[in-house]
């Protein structure tokens, strides 16, 4: 779990040095980055991937299940419903 909290955090510190790199300071809406950190840490954790990789693959399931359900529905098939 260590190696969980390691790689989230680490990739937190990156956003907040990208921030801060043009002025040197910036202001950090700390709590959306924690609630963030949070996701990742148990998506890494349980699944073994970052949040951001796990909500890309569920937009693209999601978008395969609004196509397929047309077309699930359209078929005929005798005796069902």
């Amino acid at each position: 779990m260590v190696p969980a909290f390691n790689a989230s955090i680490s990739d937190m510190v990156e956003k907040w040095k990208e921030l801060a790199s043009n002025t040197g300071s910036c202001k950090v809406d700390a709590w959306s980055y924690l609630h963030k950190l949070s996701e990742d840490v148990i998506s890494r954790a349980a699944f073994g991937s970052s949040y951001e990789e796990g909500r890309k693959i569920f937009e693209l399931v999601t978008d395969q299940i609004k196509l397929a359900v047309p077309i699930a529905t359209s078929v005929y098939i005798p005796g069902w419903k």
